[in-house]
This record gives structure tokens, sequence and C-alpha cells, in this order.
């Protein structure tokens, strides 16, 4: 009988492996360590099968609000878009007046990425089949995971329980937002080519991690992607300490640091096409706003902080209430909790207590500071740190994000752990009976515990009752929830008898672990690691299954949006425009794009700051701030009384109301008045008195004088997202206004073909001065930051393909040499 003995290693160091004594030939047993790792690479595949067997093998799919409200209408404009002009699209026209398509990260057809390597090999009827994008990422995340583990020297069935733990946790399972998933999946495989970098510090490595990092970064998720170099760093900072305690030669060192600092470098230039826009637009979004003079905006960076009470969700599900309506933690909402496994946490204590490698010290370390980061402003002195003096840390919303770094190391500990049960049992050592016994007392104490809380349920419910009604009563969001009596106890029902049944699941789970490691010790391991192994799947599945739970036909889709349709929304499609609306009880919707239709609301995370601000500081409660937004028509669910508005459709509920006073997309005035401050030109917009029909407010003065308008006017020629042309008879000089949202990262004007410079008006909009006589203005869209980017990635992208195909050429051709 063959016995494998392997020794988990660190940077620096190489697995070993020695096969004894197993029949058959000298090739079948090469190839046995190859067929091994493929079969359990092929039963991950298949537990991911069956995770989305309903997107799969039923053809259904969970249309989340979210997702139908928002992913539908922008990739409805991206698809009309490219159509009509075959071109990428740069900037969507429909919410908050206007703002970056492709900058601020929603559109997402043009990437250089695994996702565009998947498209472009396998045919679309597959991918739609397998539910593409995420069962390939899967795949994808658990392969890296599994073959991290492996080069870390893990064991077959260790390898396979870090990739399980990993892929399935509650996370990434209830992760709805696509490509928040796919950066999620990256990092096993990110962090798989750092280490190979310090490890063998070889050219290839280098191009793996360039590729790697650069298909994560192109993944549209940049704060995973920024969370995982974050990660790697920190990694290369703890690989170069512990080669200099080594006293590795300094040569060695600056070649592994100069591979690891190329391959970063690598990732970014074919990442060029998304990055170089989204760097350039971080300026002038609403992240890049600063609040109270501080160079960042804290409540917005610190929104979704992690409450370190809710650390009991790792083990215990619904202990905050899961998520949706039953919860109750500190967070504005949440869909699901940050569940790790009970077992997995259970085998992570293992690899640390059994394993103290180099790995497993570094894979703590990284846990550690990923929770304490992730608890945001609940920890002031961290948040303070990483807000004012790690770059771009701050322009992200979601501390509790970084959690992924945290998962990802307990998983890979959670393998260790496996790792060395299985080698103490093959090396007979009692340091697996005394840890099998610490862990029945633990499991025996956890069982105590909760049969003393089924005992004093009505005890235990009255505690847990006052503890959610405190938390309700104190978050804005759900205060109202309380004075409900009915509904309020309803909900805290559920909560507590949701949190009864997992406390049972998982004392159940734990205690069959223990039972497991300590029957087992003395018998087969295989036995061993199949059991952990099953035990990891049942623990991660449970509770997956309650979020990967599809239950709508795609057509509801289409039937949705037709129902949508409403009277209003056909009258709104009768007028050609170009115009806006003002969704009075649908402020942040984006259904009305979808339509073609083009709102003064919307939702987006990043929209752009000079938008954010004027809601902020003026709002739209005035018809001249609506009037100088081209805003033609009000639709509310309820009636309206107001000079200057006119009713047109009344039905299903809704109110369509044309504003008479609203002034055109391009107008022109003959007077200026000159503000610096912003403060003040917000005061001069709220005064009831603004008229921006007959002045424009500027920052600076616009040079000569301008004259009256007589019979001066504008005619808009050509209205498309990335063109604007523009016929202007002046009587006099005057100012061109368009009720276009001012951004200058992009937009250029040229006059009777020359250059003429865009001014910031009314703060938010854009004018340029004409002169006397009649002239030919163009606006166009020609982000420079999005063109050269996107000759950047190719470049890099061509050049790292052809050297990653290069070296797998040449080690094939070394192999079969080798064999010859």
């Amino acid at each position: 009988m063959a016995k494998r003995k392997s020794t988990a290693t660190t940077s620096g160091q190489r697995r070993t492996s020695v096969t004894t004594g197993r029949p058959g030939s000298p090739k079948a047993r090469k190839l046995q360590p190859y067929l091994g790792n493929l079969l359990l690479c092929l039963i991950i595949a298949a537990l991911a099968v069956f995770v989305y067997r309903g997107y799969i093998l039923e053809g259904k799919v969970d249309i989340r609000p979210d997702f139908i409200g928002q992913a539908i209408p922008f990739d409805r404009f991206a698809q009309d878009f490219e159509e009509a002009f075959d071109e990428t699209p740069l900037w969507y026209p429909h919410i908050f007046g206007g703002m970056p398509f492709q900058a601020s990260g929603t559109y997402h057809h043009l990437q250089y990425s695994f996702e565009a390597l998947v498209n472009a090999v396998l045919p679309d009827r597959l991918i739609d089949a397998l539910h593409g994008r995420f069962f390939f990422h899967l795949l994808l995340g658990a392969v890296s995971m599994f073959f991290l583990a492996r080069a870390l020297s893990l064991s077959g069935p260790a390898s396979f329980v870090a990739a399980t733990a990993f892929v399935f946790s509650t996370h990434m399972m209830a992760t709805e937002h696509a490509n928040r998933f796919i950066c999620f999946m990256h990092v096993p495989l990110v962090f798989l080519a750092a280490y190979r970098v310090f490890d063998r510090g070889r050219p290839f490595d280098m191009l793996l991690l360039g590729a790697a990092l650069g298909s994560q970064l192109s993944s549209f998720h940049p704060q995973i992607a920024f969370y995982t170099a974050m990660l790697i760093g920190l990694y290369a900072v703890y690989a170069v300490v512990n080669d200099l305690r080594d006293k590795t030669s300094a040569g060695r060192i600056v070649r592994k640091s100069a591979l690891f600092a190329g391959g970063v470098v690598l990732a970014v230039a074919v990442a060029a096409v998304l990055v170089l826009p989204m760097q350039e637009y971080a300026q002038h979004s609403a992240r890049g706003l600063s609040v109270g003079g501080s160079d960042v905006n804290v409540p917005f960076a610190t929104s979704w902080s992690f409450p370190p009470v809710e650390i009991l969700t790792f083990i215990i599900p619904s202990f905050a209430g899961f998520g949706g309506p039953l919860y109750w933690g500190d967070m504005p909402f949440t869909d699901f909790p940050n569940y790790l496994g009970i077992v997995v946490v259970v085998l992570a204590v293992a690899g640390i207590v059994l394993n103290r490698s180099r790995m497993t010290l570094f894979l703590v370390i990284a846990a550690v500071l990923a929770l304490l980061v992730s608890f945001g402003r609940h920890l002031p002195p961290v948040s303070y740190v990483m807000l004012h003096f790690v770059p771009f840390f701050g322009k992200f919303r979601a501390p509790v994000m970084i959690l992924v770094l945290s998962q990802f190391a307990v998983a890979l500990l959670a393998g260790y752990g496996v790792h060395a049960l299985l080698e103490r049992m093959r090396a007979g050592k009692d340091t697996l009976g005394s840890f099998a016994k610490r862990l029945c007392v633990v499991a025996g104490g956890a069982l105590l515990l909760v049969l003393a809380l089924t005992v004093f349920e009505s005890s235990f419910q009255s505690f847990m009752t006052g503890v959610y009604t405190e938390a309700d009563a104190a978050h804005g969001a759900r205060s109202a929830m309380v004075t409900n009596a009915d509904y309020h106890a309803g909900v805290n029902a559920m909560r507590f008898y949701r949190l009864m049944g997992d406390l049972w699941i998982m004392v159940l789970l734990l205690c069959a672990a223990s039972a497991l490691i300590y029957a087992t010790r003395k018998t087969s391991p295989r036995l061993l690691a199949a059991g952990l192994g099953a035990l990891v799947v049942v623990d991660l599945l449970l509770v997956a299954s309650r979020v990967v739970n599809p239950e709508d036909d795609p057509a509801r889709i289409e039937a949705y949006y037709a129902a949508r349709e409403t009277e209003v929304v056909k009258a709104l499609k009768d007028d050609p425009g170009p115009y806006r609306i003002l969704p009075l009880s649908e402020f942040s919707s984006n259904e009305f794009g979808y339509f073609g239709i083009s709102s003064i609301g919307g939702y987006h995370a990043a929209k752009l700051g000079v938008y954010q601000e004027l809601m902020d500081e003026v709002g739209f409660s005035s018809f001249p701030v609506l009037n100088m937004l081209n805003t033609r028509y009000l639709v509310s669910r309820q009636p309206l009384q107001a000079e200057g508005l006119t009713s047109l459709v009344e039905s299903e509920g809704s109110y369509l109301y044309r504003n008479e006073t609203a002034l055109p997309r391009a107008f022109l005035v003959d007077s200026v008045r000159v503000i610096a401050e912003k403060d003040a030109i917000f005061e001069a917009m709220r005064d009831p008195g603004f008229r921006p029909g007959e002045y424009a407010i500027l920052e600076n003065a616009v040079g000569d004088q301008l004259g009256p308008l007589g019979n001066s006017s504008v005619e808009i020629t050509l209205h498309t997202p990335h063109r604007i042309e523009m016929t202007v008879d002046a009587a006099a000089r005057c100012l061109l206004v368009l009720s276009e949202i001012y951004y200058p990262a992009g937009w250029r004007a040229t006059m009777d073909g020359h250059p003429a410079e865009i001014l910031q008006t009314n703060y938010v909009l854009r004018s340029v001065a004409v002169p006397e006589g009649r002239h030919e203005v163009v606006m166009t869209f020609e982000p420079a930051s999005f063109t050269a980017g996107h000759l950047v990635s190719r470049i890099a992208s061509a050049l790292v393909l052809a050297g990653l195909i290069a070296a797998g050429a040449m080690r094939i051709r070394k192999n079969l040499k080798n064999r010859a």
C-alpha cells in the first residue's frame, strides 16, 4: 500500500512527495496524483451543478429588484447603442441628467479577463445554459484554491476542503452581484501567482500574476481587486522579511521583488481600459467628495461597517437575523450573514494549533487585520489610519467587504487543519488524540449550553426580543417597525426561532466533527478525510440553499417591462425630445431608461459629484432648477397643482404633467453672474428669484461683454449620447448654455471646427461663449483615458497571453524531452 508523505511549506521551500510500494506500472503511478486532483476538481464541479441546479437544470433565474430595475435598463441601452453606432458606449444619458457609463463601471462588455476568454472560446448557448458568469468563475475560484493548497504541499483531501470552504461559503453563494462574485473568485488565483513569484522567482510567475490580477481588475469591482492587492502586498512584505531572516542573497530578493512589481504593473496594463477611466472619474464622482473640509468622506466610506457583535454570524448564521427584513444588526441592511461554517472554523483552529508554519502565521495575520479593518467606524483608530493613510481606501463605502480576505484565509487554514490531522494519523502522534479530546469537551459544552437555552427557551426568547427591539428602535430605517406591535412581534418570533434552529444545527455539526475526529483518530486517514469533506459540504450547503434559490422564469423580465409600459410611458415615448422627467414617486428608479426616457433622478453608487452636491445643497423643489435641467415632464402617483403645469395623462394611478416653463436642452443667455464660492452659488440657485433662462452663473468672468440676444437662436441638429451638434445664430456675443451635465474629463467642444472652451455653468451645466454671427458648435465625448487605456490593454494582454503560451509550450517540450 502506497503512502504519500508531505510537509506543508512556506516561501522558499519545496514540496516533497514519496510514493512507494503501489502496484501498477511506473506510468500509472505517475498519473495517479493527476487523476486524483482531477477527480476532486470534478467533484467540486458536480457540487457547483447541484448548487446552481435551479439555473442549470430547471432554467430558472433569480430576478432581484436591483437586477431588474438597474442592470436590465443599462444592458438594454448598451445593446441598442452598440447596434446603432458600433462603438463602446461611454456616456449614459438616462439618469441624473447624464453620467459616464464605462468609467463608472456600469458598462461591462469591454474587458480583458478570464470572462472575456470564456466568452471567446465557448458558445453563448452553453454559457447561458450553465449560468455561466457564476458557474465558470466558481470553477475558477475552486480550482485556483485547490492548486494553491497543493502548491503549499497540502494533500488532495485538504486542498478539496480549502476549495469548497472558500467557494461555497455563504458570502460567495449569496452574492447576487455578478461582478463582485467574479472578483471574489479571482482571489486564490492572484494569491497563488504572488506565492509562486516569491517561492520560485520565475518570469512565468510574473506573467501569471499579471494575467490573474489584471483579469480581476478588469472584472468591474475595483473594491475587491483593491483588497486583493492589499493582501498580496502584505504577503510580499512578509516574504521579503522571511527571506532576510533566512539570509537569502540580496540578488535573489531583488529579483523576486522586481518580478512581483513587474506582475503588478502588467496587471494594471492589462486592465488599463478600465483602470485609467475609473481613476480619472474617481476625482469627479460622488465617492470623491469631501465632507467638512476633509479629503475623505468618512460617513460614506464607513456606511457598511461590520459590527463586532456579528462575529457570531461566522458560526451561527441567523444570530443577527440572517438578512433581509429579519436583520437587526447595525449595518443599513444586508441580505446574508458572513457565515464561515462551524466545521470550517474548527478545522481552521486545528490548522493553527497543529501546523504552526510561516504560512499559517501569515494567514492568521491577514484574517485578523481584515477583520479589524472591516469594523470601520466601530474601531475608529484603525479606520482613521486606513482612510487617511492608505491611498484610495476612502473611495469605497463598505469596509465589511474586506471580510472576503478573512474568509479566504480561514478556508485555507481549514485545509491546513485537515492536512495536519491526516499527517498526525499517519505518523501516529498523540497530539491528534489530545486535540480530539479537547474538541469533544468544547462540543459537549456547546451541546449543554444549547440544551439549557432550549429548556429555558421562554426566558431566552424574552431576552433576545429585548435585544431585537432595542436594536430596531435605534436603527432609523427600522424604527417605524417597532410602532407596529403585531408585525414587530411576528418578526421577532421568526428571528428567534431561526436562531434556535441554527443553534441546534451548528452544535450537531460541531459534535459530528468532534466525534468523527475522535473515532477515526486510530483508523483510516481516508475515512477521516472523506468524513470531514462531507461535513464541510453539508455545513456550507445547508446555509447556501437559503440564498441560492432561483424561482423566476426568464420571461418575467419581458413581462415586467411590458407591464411597466403604461399610458404615461407611451405618452413620453411619443415626444422625440430631448427632454428629461422628474419621477416624483420613483425618483431613484432607473426603469424609465429602459424605454429611452431620461430622468433627473435614478440610482447609482458613483454618480457625478457635482450632481450629488446639487441634490444635497439645492434639491429639486424649485421650478427654476427643474427648468434649467430641461425637466419637461413630471410623473407622480398623486395629483399635482402648480402654476405652469399642464395635466396630460391620468392612468393606472399615475399622473403625467408637462412643465410649460422648462428650458430647452440648448438655450442662449446674454447675462452672467460671476460667483466664485461654491456655497454662494448654491445659495443663489436656492433663491426663488433664480432665472437660469436669463442669466448664467459662472465661477470666472467670460471675457468680453455679452450683448443683447435680439433675434438670436440655437437649433440642435444632432443629439446622440456622444455627440451634440448645434447651429447658433447670434445677434451679438452671447453664452450658449447646454442642459448637459458638466464633466471636463472627456467632453470637448469645437466652434466652426476650432477648439472652444467649455465653461462650468450653474455649477452642473456646460456653456460655450459664442461671438456674433452664425456658428456651428459641436460637443463630443472622447475621453483620452479610454483611448489610451484601450490601446495599452490590447498590447499588454497580447504580450501576457503570448508569454504564457510560450512558457507553457517550453515546459511541455522540456517534459517530453525528459521522458524521452
